[in-house]
């Protein structure tokens, strides 16, 4: 703009002084106020518009900073709303945890009503059965049923937790005077089969500890060869092959991640992922009955045999008469999930494998410690003569452990439910009470006589559908601590071999394919969130139909060439 003015005056008066010299034809000799004076007029114009420019931007200065400020009002109270919603938020996850704590209030608020019903019905049954009369059974006989009733009740029920409840029967074995010590009521608690059920879980640990799971798990990928079908029946013969010696729940908790890991990297949503968490459950039940480190109630069961009927069952004829049932319902558990649920015709697990091959080295000194420690003790267990129990190998074997350096104590102290052992030890000094007091005798005879027939077939059949009815609902360990001691009185007074009795009692226990709390791998399994009670039930009753069938072929033929059953009808 101040240059626009300067030079339009420039011209103004270059023009000026153009027409004076023309007019008067030499140059201008005014005085030099004349000649001052357009400059004069220059200055002052200049100065006039710096001026004007000085006020204008000025005002432009404070309009800007009215908006500047006006700007930041309009921030502060955004930043202001921005807190006020995440306050907000913040109330809404406060409110939440508020809600979920008083659904978890309410709920233990449930837990605890239930759990004081069972314990005053529980209490309820144990006085009425120590009153009511019971001919034919003694005064001991009776005070040792309402013991056994009264603690399985608490079991069922866990009013208090299981290992609390274990600690019942030895106290009140010799308080109603069955026992005369303490000593005497408590000595089944260190039994040999409770050390073979601690020894197993310790030998269990030195596998997953050192890292041998996660090898093989990667192993059965290998082999499938990106062949859905394949897989899966390695995931059912893998999980059995190692359920013949460590328990159902090590098992499941070693291959179901895998098993997931599959699903989430292939974005599995199909029925096939439930096919994949149930061959390991399925797995594990049809391979824990086959040797009597599958279980702690195969465990149990041995017990049994040894102090009711005096009978020393070696590891090699439970295998020998038990393991072909599983390797006839692997390949028959593979056909049933394959048929429920189908693979997805693009199937590849080379993303899953290629992951999983990057976490893992050459085998390591520790893994080959475990290996080898692992299969010796299972040799020792297969060759075990009556000089030496299972129970002190399977500590043996777990003390090898410990010097090797596989097993870290702490860990295992962590990882392993040493509850397990008072449990068992419980039972079992529950099954001995009763024989000793006459009362499992005396039950059995009744059992008996709520038989048309006392047919050695007849028996059991009802022996073994019981004992498949009852673990839907009990534990395997529940249900062989319950069942043995009746079923083996059966055959004393039946005239029925005891091992073959307790064989198709405890194998049964096992059967567990219709309930997701039948067995902690069926739990384990569920817990996933593939599938229902009702798509368990699709594939689960088959097998339960099946295995039925499978064990009484088996008992009718080969366990009489074997030697088990001599096969009187």
């Amino acid at each position: 703009m101040v240059a626009k003015k300067v030079s339009k005056t420039l011209k103004r008066i270059i023009g000026s002084r153009g027409r004076k010299k023309k007019k008067n034809g030499r140059p201008n000799e005014s005085t030099q106020d004349e000649k001052d004076e357009p400059l004069e007029d220059i200055v002052r114009e200049t100065e006039e518009e710096r001026m004007k420019i000085e006020i204008r931007e000025a005002k432009t200065r404070d309009s800007i900073s009215k908006h500047l400020q006006k700007v930041t009002k309009e921030l502060d109270a955004i930043g202001k709303k921005e807190v006020d919603v995440t306050g907000i938020e913040r109330m809404r996850v406060e409110i939440s945890k508020l809600k979920e704590e008083i659904t978890d209030v309410e709920k233990f608020r449930e837990d605890i009503t239930k759990k004081r019903y069972f314990g005053l019905f529980s209490i309820i049954v144990f006085l009425i059965l120590l009153i009511v009369p019971m001919p034919g059974l003694s005064m001991l006989g009776q005070r040792a049923i309402a013991i056994f009733v009264f603690i399985i009740i608490l079991w069922v029920s866990e009013v208090v937790p299981l290992p609390v409840t274990a600690f019942l029967p030895g106290i009140l074995l010799y308080f109603f005077g069955i026992y005369g010590t303490p000593t005497e009521s408590f000595k089944t608690y260190a039994h040999p089969a409770v050390f073979f059920i601690i020894g197993s879980l310790l030998l269990a640990q030195g596998l997953t500890q050192s890292g041998i799971a996660k090898r093989l798990a990667i192993k059965i990928l290998t082999y499938s060869r990106n062949n859905a079908n394949l897989l899966l029946f390695l995931f059912v013969a893998v999980s059995a092959f190692l359920a013949m010696f460590i328990s159902d729940h090590t098992v499941a908790a070693m291959l179901i991640p895998v098993a997931i890991l599959i699903v989430s990297m292939m974005e599995l949503k199909g029925p096939f992922r439930i096919a994949l968490v149930l061959a390991v459950a399925f797995g594990a039940s049809i391979g824990g009955l086959a040797t009597p480190s599958g279980g702690a109630r195969n465990a149990v069961t041995l017990g049994f045999l040894q102090e009711l009927a005096g009978i020393e069952l070696s590891y090699f004829t439970w295998m020998k008469a038990a393991a072909p049932l599983t390797l006839i319902m692997i390949p028959i558990v593979w056909i049933i999930l394959r048929i429920t649920f189908p693979p997805p015709k693009d199937f590849s697990i080379e993303k899953v494998l290629t992951e999983l091959k990057k976490t893992v080295k050459p085998m390591s000194s520790r893994q080959w410690k475990a290996l080898g420690i692992f299969a010796f003790t299972i040799l020792l267990f297969i060759t075990s003569s009556k000089l030496i129990d299972l129970g002190t190998i399977a500590i043996f074997g777990s003390i090898l452990m410990f010097l090797a350096g596989v097993i870290d104590w702490e860990e295992a102290e962590r990882s392993i439910p040493w509850g397990i052992m008072f449990i068992y030890g419980a039972a079992i000094t529950m099954g001995i009470a009763l024989k000793d007091t006459g009362a499992a005798e005396w039950l059995a005879r009744g059992a008996l006589q709520v038989l048309p027939s006392e047919s050695p077939l007849l028996i059991m059949l009802s022996i073994i559908i019981v004992a498949a009815i009852a673990t839907e609902f009990l534990s395997g360990g529940a249900s062989a601590a319950i069942l043995i001691p009746i079923s083996l009185n059966i055959a004393l007074i039946a005239n029925i071999d005891p091992v073959l009795i307790a064989l198709v009692t405890a194998i049964p226990t096992a059967f567990a394919f219709l309930t997701i709390y039948g067995t902690p791998a069926n739990t384990m399994a569920y817990s996933t969130g593939y599938f229902k009670q009702k798509d368990l039930l699709k594939a689960g009753l088959m097998v339960q139909i099946l295995i039925l069938l499978a064990l009484y072929t088996l008992v009718k033929t080969y366990w009489i060439t074997i030697g088990i059953w001599s096969g009187t009808f």
